[in-house]
């Protein structure tokens, strides 16, 4: 269905309709057929799964957006009411989503997996159309879709699971879309993902424990603030009592007792100049911790087959950039049995991925093959790339080990953002790979095929004695190295 990161590969799923990636805010894409007229290629995805295997899907009908497009069955209880015709053709496609949700509810009825099967419903964004108002902006009122009023920002979150969800149970609890993926990860007994924003609500869809925010802070880049005009900076902060909305770049702040004003028709700012003096540092905190990127960030990846899509192992994959504190940086990795790879400790810059060796002119997302252009941060974070080659066939050994250790002066000092070279020496003498020390002076270098090796470091006005290694007796090795003041 709707999928605005690239193609279904890229976005590190196994299937999908979306083969190519498609351009943002166009409906022109592949999958958007899915749930308009069938949902049988999901159908077909789930046939094709081997029996118990684990799937996880992401069911997302483009749906109730427009077009509005649906059929008599879906408006007809919508028609004659008095309603606008933007207002019929908008619920009408609700209705429409709604019956979808009971097709795939009715699939896993059918073929026994219902009990096995968790599901998880939400919205992307609020919505204002009021039935008897017209039509008269794509993103809805002037409260909706695009403005950090309560409307356009709150959506319901909904679990459910014959016989170990509880059914009926409903909380106000302050929750965020952040929360899901901790949640799914418990949910599916998988470890959790370090330094990442979210709470698990597991428990508390089992009825177990408490709510664990007492208020809940967003930011937009730009968002609404009358029907058709936007600000920048933006920010929102909600409790269980206020919720205080921050027009940064203009100096605007609004302030709604939520539970008396669920619409927010009445801003109350002028009447409590104390609250907005404790809400507005809370929001701007809030960027500086949580939305503004560390001075590190990893790259990380999947490289497979443009062709069979199949993992691709044994490849080397170079990263090339120009960096502020360190000039000219290139470093080295392989991908992994699975065709995995991952680049540690990247300060912020513009960056080149090329592949070699089992693997050839390196693709991501429209860029050109042969090469892949990023740029550090994303975000607040560092860049998942599920990036696809031509894949050579060469001989692939077991790439089952992996090579810690510590940098340090010779009075045991760490010594951070060094450059680690291990060269392989035995039987092959054809790989040479470069890894970065984190802040601690450690290194880790993935996916190494037994042998023997040769394990060096660059520190400025130092020496390092070259050590060698011999790796294959255990799952990890350890060298450290320490450098000696010229």
């Amino acid at each position: 269905g709707k999928w605005w990161d690239g193609s279904a590969r890229q976005g590190g799923f196994t299937d999908g309709m979306e083969t190519v990636a498609q351009k943002l805010f166009s409906l022109a894409f592949e999958g958007a057929a899915f749930g308009r007229e069938s949902l049988q290629p999901m159908f077909d995805f789930i046939d094709g799964i081997d029996d118990d295997s684990p799937f996880f899907i992401w069911f997302a009908p483009a749906l109730p957006h427009g077009a509005f497009d649906a059929g008599p069955e879906f408006r007809d209880r919508y028609e004659n009411r008095g309603f606008t015709n933007g207002a019929v053709g908008f619920f009408a496609n609700t209705t429409r989503m709604d019956a979808r949700i009971g097709e795939l509810v009715q699939y896993l009825d059918d073929n026994g997996l219902r009990e096995d099967t968790l599901l998880i419903y939400i919205g992307d964004n609020g919505w204002e159309q009021e039935p008897f108002e017209p039509w008269n902006h794509v993103l809805g009122g002037r409260k909706g879709k695009g403005s950090m009023h309560d409307i356009g920002l709150r959506t319901p979150i909904v679990f459910n699971r014959p016989g170990y969800v509880p059914t009926g149970e409903v909380y106000d609890d302050l929750v965020g879309a952040e929360d899901l993926f901790p949640t799914i990860l418990e949910f599916a007994g998988a470890e959790q993902v370090a330094n990442r924003l979210g709470h698990s609500l597991h428990d508390r869809v089992h009825g177990q424990g408490s709510a664990q925010r007492d208020h809940l802070i967003r930011y937009a880049g730009a968002a609404r603030i009358t029907l058709k005009e936007f600000e920048d900076d933006v920010y929102s902060y909600r409790d269980a009592t206020w919720h205080y909305i921050y027009y940064s770049a203009i100096g605007v702040e609004e302030l709604y007792a939520i539970n008396d004003d669920p619409f927010e028709n009445n801003n109350v700012a002028a009447a409590h100049p104390d609250l907005l003096d404790q809400f507005r540092p809370q929001v701007l905190q809030y960027l500086e911790d949580s939305l503004i990127a560390p001075e590190r960030l990893n790259v990380t990846g999947l490289l497979t087959d443009e062709d069979t899509g199949e993992p691709i192992p044994f490849a080397t994959i170079s990263l090339n950039g120009v960096t502020e504190a360190s000039g000219r940086m290139g470093l080295r990795v392989l991908t992994g049995n699975d065709g995995r790879f991952a680049f540690r400790n990247l300060p912020h810059a513009d960056y080149r991925l090329r592949a070699k060796q089992a693997a050839r002119k390196l693709h991501f997302d429209l860029q050109r093959a042969g090469k892949v252009d990023i740029t550090l941060p994303v975000g607040p974070v560092g860049q998942y790339l599920p990036v696809t080659a031509k894949r050579r066939n060469i001989e692939t050994p077991d790439l089952a080990h992996r090579l810690v250790g510590r940098v340090t002066s010779t009075n045991s000092e760490p010594i951070p953002w060094v450059t680690v070279t291990v060269r392989s020496v035995a039987p092959k003498r054809n790989r040479r790979l470069k890894v970065l020390t984190d802040e601690n002076g450690d290194y880790r270098v993935d996916h190494l095929p037994a042998g023997r090796y040769r394990v060096d470091v660059r520190v400025p006005r130092s020496r390092t004695k070259k050590q060698i290694i011999d790796i294959g007796d255990t799952f990890e090795a350890r060298q450290d190295l320490v450098a000696k003041a010229r």
